[in-house]
């Protein structure tokens, strides 16, 4: 092959948009996902939420957990801690569950199966149920539609004001 034909052909591979042998072009980054994605379920799962002074303001877990969006998690024994906002080395909330369906923008946990929440003013368990940590003004809101039994801590009249 004559040399003049040697320098058309990177050229020409240049021209028809194929890299060069000449051409030592770094490659190109992975575009980032939008979501996450696990193939596998996650064993002995843990988020913990910070409120925004950087105290710890909940802690997710769950014995099997898997991401099926970044604002969604699916758990099996799931356990929720709550931490009271002026003690935060105080649990305040305690909720555990067979399954779940935590949103995490949302702050919102569901399920079908069985819970248990335990606070220091009542003992709450069933099934069907959902705890809405950013329920407006008012706080946190508990709801349990199946099954349920609730054993006060304190006095009725006191819960109700």
């Amino acid at each position: 092959m004559r040399p003049s034909a040697l320098l058309l052909c990177p050229a020409l591979l240049l021209l028809a948009g194929l890299p060069s042998l000449a051409e030592d072009a770094p490659p190109k980054a992975p575009k980032r996902p939008d979501a996450i994605e696990a193939k596998a379920p996650i064993k002995d799962f843990t988020l913990p939420r910070f409120n925004p002074n950087g105290q710890k303001a909940m802690l997710l877990r769950g014995a099997e957990a898997r991401l099926v969006s970044n604002e969604e998690i699916e758990l099996k024994g799931m356990n929720l801690s709550v931490f009271d906002e002026k003690r935060r080395d105080r649990v305040e909330t305690l909720i555990t569950a067979v399954t779940s369906t935590f949103f995490t923008r949302k702050k919102l946990a569901i399920g079908d199966q069985g819970v248990r929440l335990l606070h220091d003013e009542a003992e709450m368990s069933g099934t069907r149920w959902s705890y809405d940590w950013n329920y407006g003004p008012k706080g946190k809101k508990v709801v349990i539609e199946g099954q349920v039994k609730v054993i006060f801590q304190s006095q009725i009249g006191d819960i109700l004001k």
